[in-house]
């Protein structure tokens, strides 16, 4: 019997002496456990954006982020609050008569008061959304000296699309976070919609190019100019081709149906219309284009002219303008190209304008 007791005294000091069980943990164990994941996680996280940031400034060394530019909002905040005298309205092009501006109000001392309102990527759709949903309100209380509306075109506002031009460019240049909520009122979340959002997001990041880029393609062609550049003769000899086959694609009527009906706006708040016709790079510009692409909608322009009236400017070939005043986009006008391209035409073409 005391054999026994020992034995099973000498089991309970066993038992006493055991290792606890692995998921027992002594005090404390568990927060620094947790402590450990959390740092981890934060440091994987930091890395990640490290990593990012390092990619994206690489980047902006091939491809600079562009410098902020003017947009819908910034001209209608303008017409808004000024009592401009001219209206200019029209895509990106529509930025290079800021010069024209500052010109035209230098030389007549403030009596002619421009302010423009760019629409990227635009189109007469786009515009005519612009004028009834932006600028018809502003002008239900008259502004007492606007007389004239100035359209900037070129024949691209007349090209057709897979997808409407105004299913991008207006939700992301043009609403207000009016038209959007009402847009998601009445047909809930959708990507046209959802325009607007992205680009709102990308004000978010300025500093990002990847994050500015997006949509926009940039990165992708700067990378392959890196790997494979092209000379400028190419680059000339493309856009040239490029002009010539949107004969084709540039001849829908439907955007000219909204041209009649910005001319008709115009006529029923007394403002003068005048359609300027935006120069092209002259290196792009062969015979065949003049007969084909531009041809076409010259004509449509200036017909449309005489039925609703108003006036058309073509300085598609006609200012000094030469390739080295274009941007490497061989669209868009430098700002050394901008102010000569505004002191020549307030001495031509536009010399009206200094007219108060």
């Amino acid at each position: 019997m005391a054999d026994s007791a020992s034995l099973r005294a000498s089991e309970g000091d066993d038992a006493a002496l055991a290792p606890a069980p692995a998921d027992t943990q002594a005090p404390g164990a568990a927060p620094q456990d947790a402590r450990r994941r959390w740092r981890a996680l934060a440091a994987t996280v930091l890395a990640a954006v490290a990593t990012i940031a390092l990619a994206d400034l690489a980047l902006q060394r091939v491809r600079p982020l562009f410098p902020p530019v003017r947009h819908v909002h910034e001209g209608v905040a303008d017409l808004a609050a000024g009592d401009p005298t001219v209206l200019v309205l029209g895509s990106s092009h529509a930025r290079s008569f800021d010069a024209v501006k500052a010109a035209v109000e230098s030389r007549t001392s403030g009596r002619q008061r421009l302010v423009t309102v760019p629409v990227e990527m635009g189109g007469f759709t786009s515009y005519l959304w612009v004028l009834e949903h932006r600028v018809a309100p502003l002008l239900v209380a008259r502004r007492a000296s606007l007389r004239h509306l100035m359209l900037v075109t070129t024949f691209y506002d007349a090209c057709s699309t897979e997808v409407s031009r105004s299913d991008l460019n207006v939700p992301a240049r043009a609403w207000t976070i009016g038209h959007y909520l009402q847009d998601v009122r009445e047909g809930g979340l959708s990507d046209f919609n959802r325009n607007y959002v992205r680009e709102r997001a990308k004000g978010l990041a300025p500093w990002s190019v990847l994050v500015q880029d997006r949509g926009a393609g940039n990165i992708a062609h700067a990378l392959r100019q890196l790997v494979q550049p092209e000379t400028k003769g190419e680059i000339v000899a493309e856009a040239r081709a490029i002009l010539e086959a949107q004969h084709a694609g540039c001849q829908d009527e439907r955007e000219l149906v909204s041209l009649a009906r910005i001319a008709d706006f115009a006529a029923a708040r007394g403002l003068a219309l005048t359609v300027v016709l935006f120069p092209l790079v002259p290196d792009i510009v062969s015979e065949q284009a003049r007969r084909t692409t531009l041809a076409w909608y010259d004509e449509r322009a200036r017909n449309l002219s005489i039925e609703k009236d108003f006036r058309v400017v073509d300085l598609t070939t006609s200012t000094p303008l030469v390739l080295g005043d274009f941007a490497p986009d061989l669209d868009h006008v430098t700002a050394a190209g901008n102010a000569r391209f505004a002191a020549w035409v307030l001495d031509h073409d536009l010399r009206w304008l200094l007219d108060p």
